[in-house]
């Protein structure tokens, strides 16, 4: 009777086969997503030039200042609901698709933030108008035989504190006649950088063992 108890128990009840399937799977799942979340870390090799870039088509390099960032930030979550695990890194960066960018690559064009362009406030300093100085300077001909005089034209701009709304609004007419609007379109031709699927098709061949042990029935008592 008591091999009778346990074979009903453990193996005829459906609660209890699945509590275990889900409790193991859940394990297997967890420790395959641990895995692909280190084989993407490890593929990304550090190099301490930031401006260095791995070559299209490799896992991108990992910099002191920036790189670290995407390496770091890779992460892997198991849910009991859904019984999935998902693996990848969070947004990063100044548009916070840098990871999908490295993963994907991009062609088209990005709205960029122009660093010279600077957006002038009442109270503060900016420019009230711009002083355009004309030279002449002495230069070598084509030939090299004779000295020509050529005209040097610069324009500078005058600074001054902002008293006024007007003053404001003509200091930041001046500034994006100078420097140029304040968002600019720039064509972009990004190579694709996977780290991620790399990493899946790396782990490929440990996953069964993953599950090799899922279930397995207790022994009896």
């Amino acid at each position: 009777m008591a091999l009778k108890f346990v074979v009903k128990q453990w193996f005829f009840s459906e609660k209890i086969v699945q509590a275990m399937v889900d409790q193991k799977t859940g394990r297997a799942l967890a420790a395959a997503g641990q895995w692909i979340r280190n084989a993407a870390k490890w593929s990304m090799a550090e190099r301490a030039n930031p401006d260095l870039h791995s070559p299209p088509g490799t896992p991108p390099y990992s910099h002191p200042k920036t790189g670290k960032a995407l390496k770091k930030h890779i992460y892997y979550h198991y849910s009991p609901t859904l019984r999935t695990v998902v693996v990848g890194p969070v947004p990063l960066g100044y548009v916070g698709d840098v990871p999908r960018i490295h993963e994907f690559g991009f062609v088209g064009t990005r709205r960029l933030r122009n660093r010279r362009r600077r957006i002038r406030k009442l109270g503060g300093v900016g420019e009230i108008r711009l002083v355009t100085t004309t030279r002449t300077v002495m230069a070598d001909s084509p030939t090299g035989r004779d000295a020509v005089a050529l005209q040097d034209t610069s324009t500078k701009a005058v600074y001054a504190h902002l008293r006024t709304p007007a003053q404001v609004r003509r200091s930041n007419e001046l500034n994006e006649a100078l420097y140029g609007a304040l968002w600019m379109l720039k064509p972009v031709n990004f190579p694709p950088r996977p780290y991620m699927r790399p990493a899946l098709a790396s782990a490929k061949e440990m996953l069964p063992k993953f599950w090799a042990t899922s279930v397995a029935a207790p022994a009896a008592a």
